[in-house]
């Protein structure tokens, strides 16, 4: 009697099965380990690193704002830290009737009033925000300050240009439009201007403070032949360009902060060139994130030799700092 022979299709499919299971288990573990490992390690210690860091010399306003316009803050290198032009963090949120018998709750978003009930319906009438909020437009974040505040803003550039101990200085048209815009390299000065203190927020945009702030900076800044007009003169400064590196900051955010220094002990540093300036605000999406920035910086009338100094600061605790070459 013969035995019977084994159903080698069987066996083939059934090696075949094993070995598509032993791929599918090796890429699933593959995909979760590197998921559980860091929940299971300690978060990172918190640390940033400055490279690459150098200037662009001689560089009016208006060239600024030329070149880099709406894409002065873009994010650039691996992950996706946000660049932040940083102003007001404050959120002013305006709130009409609670959630009585109506459930009704008005808040003033954008340029139009959005009332949403506890039913889910929404209704929008005329109106201006009093909000200053975070935008994001392709994955970049800014703060973008409420019509009010960034009218003060505005208000103070022209009042500044207008005072008869300044001179006839030619401001790029988006700088009058809206001196916060990240195409405006006044942005830098925003701490002096004291549109943000350095927690990021304050309570009042003063008209007054930034006309006077920027006059004292307008009467010392170095100029030059304006190229549109030759009877008024262009600011000239330096354009700061840096990389960073931040470890443990996931979900946090850190801050660029630049003051110049005098190359020498003969030459002083004019005042409002001397306390830190907040350039950009960066936010963490990931343990480990890296980026590109750069910011203007107007330059005083007395030469030098000088250099900037920025430094990353999370809180009032600086990570990292480094110096740019010098400059006359």
């Amino acid at each position: 009697m013969t035995s019977p022979r084994p159903d080698r299709s069987r066996a083939s499919i059934g090696r075949g099965a094993k070995w598509l299971i032993g791929i599918v288990v090796v890429a699933v573990v593959g995909a979760l380990a590197p998921v559980v490992i860091s929940w299971l390690l300690p978060p990172e210690e918190v640390e940033a690193k400055l490279s690459n860091v150098s200037i662009d010399r001689e560089v009016s306003l208006q060239d600024y704002a030329i070149r880099h316009g709406a894409e002065h803050a873009s994010a650039r290198g691996a992950g996706a830290i946000a660049l932040i032009a940083a102003t007001r963090a404050q959120e002013d949120t305006t709130t009409g009737g609670g959630t009585g018998t109506g459930g009704e709750t008005t808040t003033t978003t954008g340029t139009e009033t959005t009332t949403t009930t506890t039913g889910g319906e929404t209704t929008t009438t005329g109106g201006e925000t009093t909000t200053t909020a975070i935008e994001e437009t392709d994955g970049v974040l800014r703060l973008r300050l409420a019509p009010a505040d960034a009218r003060r803003v505005n208000a103070g550039v022209r009042d500044a240009l207008e005072r008869p101990d300044v001179p006839e200085v030619a401001v790029p048209p988006v700088c009058l439009q809206d001196a916060t815009d990240e195409g405006c390299g006044l942005t830098s000065l925003q701490m002096r201007m004291e549109i943000a203190d350095e927690d990021g927020a304050v309570g009042d945009v003063s008209t007054q403070t930034v006309a006077r702030r920027l006059a004292q900076v307008f009467r010392g800044t170095r100029t030059r032949p304006a190229t549109t007009d030759p009877t008024r003169r262009e600011l000239v400064g330096v354009t700061v360009n840096f990389n960073v590196a931040m470890t443990g900051l996931r979900g946090d955010t850190a801050d660029v902060r630049w003051s110049l220094y005098s190359g020498r002990r003969t030459v002083r540093v004019p005042r409002p060139w001397l306390r830190n300036q907040r350039a950009l605000l960066l936010r963490a999406d990931a343990e480990r994130e890296s980026a590109s920035g750069e910011f203007w910086v107007p330059i005083p009338q007395a030469r030098g030799p000088f250099f900037i100094r920025i430094g990353v600061y999370a809180g009032d605790t600086r990570l990292d700092y480094a110096d740019t070459p010098r400059f006359r």
